[in-house]
């Protein structure tokens, strides 16, 4: 929004913006030393709950749910899969929508007879 009185590139004192950056690291997390024991009340173990690389799994996991939202929220890519109603949503709705029908989809495929278990 540029107001009168002010020239791109200048902000204006009555400006606003709601513009939020969020940045995905594109490289995997740093390494750190591991704990040998840890303190749960009062006893201490002696081996991690989890080993470093499978920390390593969960936050690709993490990274993976992160950039996928985004590219839900954002629409970028995958716009012409949405129904008309779900493109419509705020972003926020956009990504409950999506994450329901994925919860759904689960459901089904769980109790259809060709799947196993």
């Amino acid at each position: 929004m540029i107001l009168k009185g002010s020239s791109p590139g200048q902000s204006h004192p009555l400006e606003t913006t709601s513009t939020t950056e969020i940045v995905v690291p594109p490289h995997d997390p740093p390494e750190y030393i591991a704990q040998s024991q840890f303190h749960v009340g009062k006893a201490v173990t002696l081996v991690p709950f989890v080993t470093p690389s499978q920390l390593k799994i969960h936050l690709r996991l993490l990274r993976a749910f992160r950039e996928l939202k985004l590219k839900v929220q954002e629409n970028l890519d995958i716009a012409s899969a949405f129904p008309p109603l779900a493109g419509a949503l705020d972003p926020e709705a956009r990504w409950v929508w999506f994450l329901e029908l994925a919860l759904e989809r689960c459901a089904v495929c769980r109790h259809s007879p060709f799947t196993m278990g």
